[in-house]
């Protein structure tokens, strides 16, 4: 939708830069901010008219909508036929010499004829490809893949000559309102601090103000749903720009480039932390499952059940307990909460580094 939209305002300054009646010209300058301007006098965009009149007209019970978007988009925009022929567009084959009343905007009314004449043909079914084409789910897209070479049939905009976004700020703040809003509906399950802890990472807090602020356990484990949510989105919009990000800070090697790099922090389990994690390890290579729970665990590591925690400020019952959340914050483990509200853990990133396999078998 955005790609469509930034080749009709693309065509749009194109026409504008060509255009030397005053009147004119500023009727189409003010087409940049409202594109279309319906019967209530509301702004819409080329993209969303062009949907809402596809919707209006019922093309969605019938056909592909994407594809039906696509065949719009091509009556519109490309300036020749499946056979080469030249063919007139929106843009390309209007003629702003010509005389037009004052306050007319007569790009409106050829975008709402073009608008007009495609709706009709698919709605009479002349066109035969929307009707071969694959129904997708509701609310996924697809792109068409690879490059195109000049002449060969298209049955719409190949991706490389989608327009790129512009640099700016705005795909930042849609994936970080993205995360605020799955953020808030995990908030109820977890009842956890999770948004305000995740614009607090945002904002460079380190764990240490982070427990300061909501606590030790809670800060601890609100810090690994919120990266875990974060991963989880970067997995499912493909975004691995933003996942290489996550493993790099699960694995912490992210470092400020306007700074030196920090010395290694000094481990919160000084004595025995290797050994304790090569412990949990060995348990889950022996089981050999996907997901295993603490109750897993606990069978093989029973006086864990028992030992104290080795910080005793830090506000965990037992040993098991304390090594756990620890794993699971530094990326050795990545703990899933069940629908039930209980942790399973699966190995993380950091998880081979601790590995030893001397360990099998020891501490029943």
């Amino acid at each position: 939708m955005q790609g469509y939209e930034q080749a009709f305002k693309a065509a749009l300054r194109a026409v504008i830069e060509r255009t030397t009646d005053p009147n004119l010209r500023a009727t189409f300058e003010k087409m940049l901010s409202c594109p279309i301007q319906d019967r209530r006098g509301n702004c819409r965009s080329f993209s969303t008219y062009i949907v809402d009149a596809l919707l209006k007209n019922g093309i969605h019970q019938q056909y592909d909508m994407e594809a039906a978007l696509g065949y719009v988009f091509e009556k519109m925009m490309m300036p020749s036929t499946d056979a080469g022929g030249p063919r007139a567009t929106v843009f390309g084959g209007f003629d702003e010499s010509r005389p037009f009343k004052l306050g007319e905007n007569p790009l409106q009314a050829r975008f709402m004829k073009f608008l007009e004449f495609a709706v009709r043909n698919i709605r009479k079914g002349k066109i035969v490809r929307l009707r071969r084409a694959e129904a997708r789910p509701a609310g996924t897209v697809s792109i068409g893949v690879g490059r195109t070479k000049e002449g060969d049939p298209s049955h719409g905009l190949p991706p490389d000559q989608l327009p790129a976004r512009s640099s700016t700020d705005t795909a930042f703040g849609e994936i970080v309102g993205d995360l605020v809003s799955n953020l808030r509906q995990k908030e109820t399950a977890y009842g956890l601090p999770l948004v305000a802890v995740f614009q607090a990472m945002l904002a460079g807090q380190k764990s240490d103000a982070l427990r300061q602020t909501y606590g030790d356990r809670q800060a601890r484990t609100a810090r690994q749903v919120v990266i875990q949510a974060i991963e989880e989105f970067a997995r499912s919009t493909e975004n691995h720009a933003l996942l290489r990000l996550v493993q790099r800070f699960q694995a912490g090697q992210l470092v400020s480039p306007t700074r030196q790099a920090p010395k290694p922090a000094v481990p919160r389990l000084p004595v025995g932390k290797e050994k304790d994690y090569a412990s949990i390890i060995a348990v889950i290579d022996r089981l050999g499952k996907q997901f295993v729970g603490s109750s897993d665990l606990g069978k093989y590591r029973r006086r864990w059940l028992d030992y104290p925690p080795r910080d005793p400020s830090s506000g965990y019952r037992n040993r098991l307990e304390e090594v756990l959340a620890l794993m699971a914050e530094e990326g050795v483990l990545k703990a899933t909460r069940t629908s039930q509200g209980a942790f399973v853990y699966s190995p993380g990133p950091n998880f081979n580094k601790y590995r030893q396999p001397a360990l099998v078998g020891q501490e029943g």
